[in-house]
């Protein structure tokens, strides 16, 4: 689609800038295309006709391809994690723990979540559900050394 917008690009500056290119392919392909009469007296019109056309290719095409890079971006995985963190470092830590908890319910295995989790539980005072998630994430992987680091930075343990 974008090479059929340049294409017509094309055509139409040549059209409008240099009509005896035009006039050249016009003698080879002249059953197929137009008469030396036709150029000379709609060049004008038909090089505004393919400009037009060539930008809206080219425009529709390009932020079609925006569209697909945005969408393949925000997944909603990657929104509610970048969210919860927005949360988490203004200091509304139960918007981030529901946040948190709700990702851990579509992917128990999460340890990005969980150790975020721990840290938000242990600021709201929340201790037992904080050292519950260290224990679960450690159970899941037991050398993730953010949580070992959190682990003994909070609790003063591994």
């Amino acid at each position: 689609m974008l090479s059929v917008g340049i294409v017509c690009f094309i055509l139409g500056v040549c059209y409008l800038y240099f009509p005896k290119v035009i006039f050249r392919v016009n003698s080879f392909f002249r059953k197929y295309l137009f008469n030396d009469d036709y150029i000379l007296q709609y060049r004008r019109r038909v090089s505004i006709v393919l400009l037009l056309t060539s930008i809206l290719i080219v425009y529709s095409t390009f932020f079609s391809s925006l569209r697909k890079i945005k969408f393949s971006l925000s997944d909603n995985r990657n929104i509610k994690f970048y969210t919860a963190m927005q949360n988490m470092y203004s200091g509304k830590y139960n918007k981030a723990i529901s946040i948190y908890e709700g990702i851990l319910s579509q992917e128990p295995n999460n340890i990005k979540a969980i150790s975020k989790l721990v840290y938000c539980y242990y600021m709201i005072g929340n201790k037992e559900k904080a050292k519950y998630y260290l224990s679960y994430g450690l159970k899941i992987e037991p050398h993730n050394k953010e949580l070992n680091s959190l682990g003994k930075t909070l609790f003063g343990k591994n």
